[in-house]
């Protein structure tokens, strides 16, 4: 795979139009949609059956969040797991493109991410337009780690696209403030009018170093940016293995059993009885 690695090096990112197609991307939508699908016993479910409901879709989940945000962030959490979408993160097409920048052991950073981005399914008043950052300051990885960010829809200014600051991941990394899952970096720190728009279509691919500044673009429609997330590091990395190749991140298990509670051996022993 050919790619710009002087451009990529100048600024730290790359656009790269029409990178997936629909057979490849839709599949992914499609199973999100499924997932929420089960918040419904109603007729509402029969609209998560096809794309082309998608106003109608992001009606019904602005309605659940507000009737019931803790199904919604649970059917929202195993969203995160759709097969579709970590077949895609570790196709041989993502590999050949980080092997073509210079990635010569790829391997996640993190689990592939689905976000489904709107102020309508937030509460806490950030998760749905992430301020400046760095994601190199959450994952700590290798020098030349990479994030891959894609939308399933057509995603302009006005749905939120991606705010970048080109050759910003020649600075360094940059201070910064806690901010729940990510970290801001301190205000007064960037020049604001080097911040430019990325807009893209479906289909489209944005990779960035992960020292790149960036942040989320304002969505001003009442519509939903659905896009992924993808974050790779370079075991081969000098700088990371002197480092002792760190992975920050923690997935562990609750502690105690999450109510209501588990399968009765009642529910089990049905349905055994009744496997064929």
């Amino acid at each position: 795979m050919k790619v710009d690695k002087s451009k990529f090096a100048k600024d730290g990112y790359l656009l790269i139009r029409n990178f997936f197609n629909d057979e490849e991307i839709d599949p992914i939508l499609l199973k999100v949609f499924r997932v929420f699908s089960l918040g419904f016993d109603d007729d509402r479910k029969n609209d998560f059956s096809s794309p082309k409901n998608i106003k109608k879709v992001e009606g019904h989940l602005f309605d659940l969040f507000n009737d019931d945000t803790e199904k919604f962030i649970n059917l929202g959490k195993q969203a995160q797991h759709i097969i579709d979408l970590w077949r895609l993160a570790s196709s041989r097409k993502i590999e050949d493109l980080l092997l073509a920048l210079n990635l010569d052991f790829p391997n996640f950073s993190v689990r592939p991410s689905m976000f489904f981005n709107s102020k309508k399914l937030d509460k806490k008043g950030h998760y749905w337009r992430l301020g400046d950052h760095q994601d190199w300051r959450s994952s700590q990885g290798s020098l030349d780690s990479v994030t891959i960010w894609y939308p399933y829809v057509n995603c302009d200014i006005k749905l939120g696209a991606l705010e970048v600051i080109p050759g910003s991941h020649l600075d360094g990394l940059y201070e910064c403030a806690e901010v729940d899952y990510y970290s801001k970096i301190d205000e007064g720190l960037l020049d604001e009018g080097k911040y430019i728009p990325v807009e893209m279509n479906k289909g489209d691919l944005l990779i960035f170093n992960s020292f790149l500044v960036h942040r989320s673009g304002t969505n001003s429609t009442n519509g939903i940016r659905w896009s992924s997330q993808l974050r790779f590091n370079n075991l081969d990395d000098p700088n990371f293995i002197k480092r002792k190749l760190p992975n920050p991140y923690i997935y562990k298990p609750f502690e105690n059993l999450v109510e209501p509670g588990p399968p009765t051996k009642e529910e089990i022993m049905n349905y055994f009885n009744n496997f064929s």
